[in-house]
């Protein structure tokens, strides 16, 4: 077969390994909820699940490219700001490195859901409600010292 032959063709999708990507993204925004301490469980397995899924083929889209600029730009002025500082330590380094890592946060759901947009949307809406209620429950249980 040739290579013009193939470069149209569809990728093989594994159905397993569909199913097991959208559980993950469903627990990765569930999770979001709980935040006690930072890190929080969401941060350390949203790390683990970006470089598994860029292993494994993540894709960069170019419609979300213009979000991926601007967000670099910004990151850019920000870290070249760093350089202004007599010392490399403290609040400032703090920031730019919570922003640098929601910025990778950013472009990794962009490719992910820009991927299949009418299956992740509402799987991704279903979690967010879900981890709502579930929080709301333990704030309003913790409210009464149902538990210490």
């Amino acid at each position: 077969m040739s290579a013009t032959a193939l470069a149209g063709a569809e990728p093989v999708r594994w159905p397993g390994g569909v199913r097991f990507a959208d559980r993950t993204i469903a627990f990765l925004v569930f999770l979001s909820g709980f935040v006690i301490v930072e890190p929080s469980p969401y941060d350390l397995l949203l790390v683990v699940v970006v470089v598994f899924w860029a292993i494994f083929g993540l894709k960069l889209n170019r419609h979300f490219m213009p979000m991926t600029i601007l967000m670099m730009v910004y990151l850019a002025g920000g870290l070249l700001s760093l350089t202004q500082m007599d010392t490399f330590i403290g609040k400032p380094v703090v920031y730019m490195a919570t922003t640098a890592f929601l910025i990778a946060s950013s472009i990794f759901f962009a490719s992910v859901i820009v991927e299949d947009p009418e299956r992740r949307l509402p799987l991704i809406r279903k979690a967010y409600l879900v981890t709502a209620v579930v929080v709301s429950v333990i704030a309003i249980l913790a409210y009464f010292n149902a538990f210490p």
